[in-house]
């Protein structure tokens, strides 16, 4: 039987998503990502980049009916390789937000159904 261990409802988000490693010449320009489920304390998305677990990404993201996007920083706590698709599958957990981006993915994720 499987135990459900999270404190967050999540939802289906299938929206776009970017994100930049912070700290990382490398990755210093947003790279585009499809989300795929959100919770107040976290977000799971797929993209053609290997992120390491021990990234700290700066991310942003848009919840209807604002334009203005959630600026979140998260760290991956789970990352699942998609092979035939050659795409990496991250859940991320939020580790720094505001309360009112808090706020508003709580609005969508109350208002969304599930």
């Amino acid at each position: 039987m499987f135990l459900e261990r999270r404190q967050f409802q999540r939802v289906f988000y299938g929206e776009p998503v970017r994100y930049k490693l912070i700290d990382s010449r490398e990755e210093a320009y947003f790279q585009g990502a499809l989300g795929r489920d959100v919770s107040e304390s976290g977000i799971r998305f797929v993209t053609d980049r290997f992120v390491p677990l021990n990234s700290r990404l700066m991310m942003e993201m848009c919840f209807p009916p604002s334009l203005k996007p959630v600026k979140v920083v998260a760290r991956p706590a789970w990352i699942r390789e998609i092979i035939r698709q050659e795409q990496f599958e991250i859940g991320n957990c939020f580790v720094e937000i505001s309360e009112e981006d808090r706020c508003r993915i709580r609005n969508f994720v109350t208002s969304t159904p599930g």
